[in-house]
């Protein structure tokens, strides 16, 4: 008995190590592990080639448009077979003419209105000629009374003078007076019919002035029974295509705005665009405009290319209280004539292109009026293990995928949590697992 004993503690002591040797040190057991929250975290890396596109729904319009109309009422008579949809015009180009026997009746009346004025305006200005030729013979006669005057003056001094030494009669004397009184009568008849003749040429002057505003007024009134005859004859206003007729042969143009005609430029086309308030700041004309990536489905169905490119060309600077969106149009060239009015299609814009660092859109995090981002910092170990940590940022552009982030303080070393909304806390100890490729 004491025997097996003795083989008993010798079994249960053979493995204890003999000796004193060093023991390593203990592993955390795979509980405590399991027990910390993974996250998935992507290296912040160097800042990278940011390129911002955002497509817009796009709508093609001709670059001019005019509904062609009479602007007078009349009779069509008749319209050429050839004036039709689809026939290219050149600028200035005879459409046709109505009849409007009405206005041709007043302009010829204009006509002679202006005729009679123009020969009443004649006649004031004989009368004028006269009335100075009158007052020239009034001042002639006036010096002729002036100088009978001064004779008879004389005259009668010498006449009282012998008289006196009674070499003449008194009765001499009277004549010699009646005959100085009559001579300055004269004179001041003669002065009266100078202002009298120059009274009435200024009455002639007047006379003329309102037969010159009669003939001023009556040429603006054939200027503009004119100008209503000129409207009765359509021509193309610019370079383009009947894509609408309105009227036949034979029918009436009771109001003078019908429209005859809708002609369209297509040479040309305006691609419009209609953009929200949010992206008004990135858009650009001139030299740095935006650059625009235009795809057309229609085109597919013609086994055109559907990509066409070009770029910013007008911008409204205005923002429709409505809709809240700014236009802006680009302009292409359509010699071919691939591109049609009213076609649409998407416009893929470039609103911005440089380098910056970048994060997933899901790792930003709202804190009130701030926005940060979770980094797992001070990490070590296999697993990676670390503190969570949060870091305010200032955002920048976003393409919907990935986020523009500034930040004087970053390095590119961080691993920030991809999904930073959540049960995270700042201080929380988490496993760092290294996210898919980002998007």
């Amino acid at each position: 008995m004491r025997t097996l004993w003795i083989v008993i503690a010798l079994a249960v002591l053979a493995p204890l190590p003999l000796g004193c040797s060093k023991r390593k040190a203990p592993r955390p057991s795979l509980g405590e592990v399991e027990r910390l929250p993974s996250v998935e975290t992507v290296v912040l890396g160097k800042p990278s080639r940011l390129e911002v596109i955002r497509s817009y729904t796009a709508t093609i319009d001709a670059f001019e448009k005019a509904e062609v109309c009479a602007m007078v009422k009349g009779y069509l008579k008749e319209v050429p077979l050839h004036l039709d949809i689809g026939h290219t015009l050149k600028k200035g180009e005879h459409l046709l003419k109505l009849d409007v026997p009405d206005l041709r009746a007043e302009r010829e009346n204009k006509e002679a209105l202006v005729e009679q004025s123009q020969k009443a305006e004649a006649l004031t200005v004989q009368a004028i000629a006269v009335a100075q030729a009158e007052i020239k013979e009034a001042q002639a006669l006036v010096l002729r009374a002036e100088g009978d005057v001064e004779f008879r003056k004389a005259q009668h001094v010498r006449v009282r003078k012998l008289a006196q030494g009674d070499t003449l009669s008194q009765q001499q004397v009277e004549e010699a007076k009646l005959q100085l009184a009559a001579a300055q009568a004269a004179l001041f008849a003669a002065q009266a019919q100078v202002v009298t003749k120059q009274n009435r040429k200024q009455a002639a002057l007047k006379e003329q002035q309102l037969a010159a505003a009669r003939v001023k007024t009556a040429r603006t009134e054939l200027e503009r029974a004119s100008v209503q005859l000129e409207f009765a004859e359509l021509r193309a206003p610019f370079n383009g295509i009947i894509t609408k007729r309105w009227l036949d042969s034979g029918a009436t143009v009771k109001d003078a705005g019908v429209p005859l005609f809708t002609i369209m430029r297509t040479d040309f086309v305006r691609v419009i665009l209609d953009v929200p308030e949010r992206d008004v700041v990135f858009f650009r004309t001139g030299p740095k405009a935006n650059k625009v990536e235009l795809q057309i489905p229609a085109l597919k169905n013609l086994g055109k290319p559907v990509s066409i490119e070009g770029s910013i060309t007008l911008l409204s600077s205005a923002i429709d209280s409505v809709t809240r969106t700014m236009r802006a149009e680009i302009h292409l060239d359509n010699k071919l004539g691939l591109l049609r009015p009213q076609m649409t299609g998407t416009a893929r814009v470039t609103l911005a292109v440089r380098e910056a660092y970048t994060v997933p859109a899901s790792a930003l995090v709202r804190a009130g009026t701030k926005t940060e981002i979770y980094v797992v910092a001070d990490a070590t170990g296999e697993p990676l293990r670390g503190t969570v940590k949060r870091i305010e940022v200032q955002i920048g552009v976003d393409d919907g995928r990935r986020v523009e982030i500034r930040n004087d303080a970053l390095t590119g070393r961080e691993l920030v949590i991809a999904k930073g909304a959540g049960a995270l806390r700042p201080g929380d100890q988490v496993i760092s697992v290294p996210a898919g490729v980002a998007e």
